[in-house]
């Protein structure tokens, strides 16, 4: 077993039962063994660790090489399958995002656009969600449905135009991430146009042709 696929069972079982972080920690480090088990005590720092850079450090010590270009085209390939609960799917795209070091934001907009089922995919879009962790208590226990994978040949080639664009968590332009957004900074969960708090897109004042609209809605 790769430790990729090693790191997310151990992930799992910490989710499935609701562990803390101590907790979590006490379960990581007993089940190393062999030169895992070496590589721990061969740095007595390792266990001042914070339980995330420890998993980290694991990755680096025993994940293989894979180029970062490489491990950036599986985030983007991994989709939502049909009949496959979005909390399974949700924790595979975090755990292949974590591989990248990539921020919340771009992980986010990740998991939107790997959702097949048109219907879902705008219903996240409209949600405006904060963060990784507010979708996967929205959508944790939906299971995507069989016909969504039918919808995805009936309508290939927008489905596939749409899972290659590259939507900006930020302005909510195209062809970017946020990462590289030359637009101001815009608070989480504010309106897209004007950046207020009170309102969504739909509902904002300020026609987005208006020359003070800093944002693309």
């Amino acid at each position: 077993m790769s430790v990729r696929a090693w790191v997310s069972q151990w992930e799992n079982v910490a989710r499935l039962y609701k562990l803390t972080d101590t907790q979590s920690r006490v379960l990581l480090i007993g089940k190393l063994k062999g030169s895992a088990l070496q590589w721990l005590h061969a740095d007595a720092t390792r266990f001042g660790e914070s339980t995330s850079e420890l998993v980290d450090q694991l990755l680096l010590a025993f994940g293989g090489n894979e180029s970062k270009a490489e491990l950036r085209r599986k985030f983007e390939a991994r989709l939502w399958k049909p009949t496959e609960k979005f909390a399974v799917y949700f924790e595979e795209k975090r755990r292949l995002a974590r591989d990248v070091n990539m921020e919340d934001d771009e992980l986010l907009d990740g998991l939107i656009v790997g959702i097949p089922a048109i219907n879902l995919r705008n219903q996240a879009k409209l949600q405006c969600f904060e963060n990784p962790g507010r979708m996967l208590k929205a959508f944790a226990n939906i299971m995507l449905p069989v016909r969504a994978a039918g919808e995805k040949k009936m309508h290939n080639a927008k489905d596939e135009l749409a899972s290659k664009e590259t939507r900006c968590y930020n302005c909510n332009g195209k062809g970017h991430w946020a990462r590289d957004c030359i637009k101001s900074k815009r608070t989480p969960g504010s309106c897209y146009g004007c950046g207020a708090m009170d309102h969504m897109i739909s509902k904002c004042p300020q026609n987005k042709k208006d020359a003070a609209n800093n944002y693309n809605a």
